[in-house]
This record gives C-alpha cells, structure tokens and sequence, in this order.
C-alpha cells in the first residue's frame, strides 16, 4: 500500500514538472546554439589574427581544428583553435559561408528546431 501511495506521488510530481521541461527544451537549444556561434566566432577571429585571413570556404570551420595545408605547421598552434566542430542545439554541424553575404566577415547559421537553412527559424551570427 505505501508503495502504491509512493509511486503514485511520484507520477503526479512528474505529471506537473513533464511539461515545464518539455517548454523550457527549445529555449535551451537555442541558447546553447548562440553560445556556441560566439565560441567559433571567438576562434575565427584568433585564426584570421595569427594568419592575416579567415578560413576559405572549402577548408571551413575544420581549418579551426585540423592545420589547412595553406598555412605552414610552425604556425599552426598546439591543439588548433578548437578542439572539435561544434554542433547546433539540434546535434548538427554548422554552415560557414566566408565571404558573408551579410556585410559581416564571415556568416554562420544554423537551421534552428526545422534543421532548414533560409527558413524563419534560423539562428544566425549576424543576428542577435
């Protein structure tokens, strides 16, 4: 019986906090999107700083983790500028566009909860 009583508490306790968490998720993902934008932004200016340029659209952000072959290895410093490729709060890679089609340096975008670039959902680094 105590039992029963537990685990019933237990569901209603989980029944009021489910749907919290449920709303609370998209805003996360897109808060951990924009946090991670900053952080590549942060590591494409300390490229550009040390190599006078940014990352050709062919190297892309792999050039901020693995040396490009156009820049000479006692250059390159230890461990790169990022240990790997960051992902968007989705789990998927982000697009560089360099030059940016924006009037910024560079452009990077994710394509947000429908994962589509071009769509209203996008997060975007020239964009707050």
């Amino acid at each position: 019986m105590e039992i029963m009583i537990v685990v019933t508490i237990i569901g209603i306790l989980a029944a009021l906090v489910a749907p919290k968490l449920l709303h609370a998720m998209p805003a996360a993902k897109e808060k951990a999107t924009r946090a991670e934008i900053s952080s590549i932004k942060t590591a494409l200016g300390s490229f550009n700083l040390q190599f006078g340029r940014f990352p050709e659209k062919q190297e892309g952000l792999k050039a901020l983790v693995d040396r490009p072959q156009s820049v000479d290895e006692k250059d390159w410093p230890e461990g790169g500028y990022l240990d790997d490729i960051p992902l968007d709060g989705w789990g998927k890679e982000f697009a560089y566009v360099y030059p940016s089609e924006h009037g910024k340096e560079f452009d990077l975008i994710s394509g947000g909860k429908d994962q589509k670039i071009g769509t209203e959902d996008d997060i975007c680094s020239w964009k707050r």
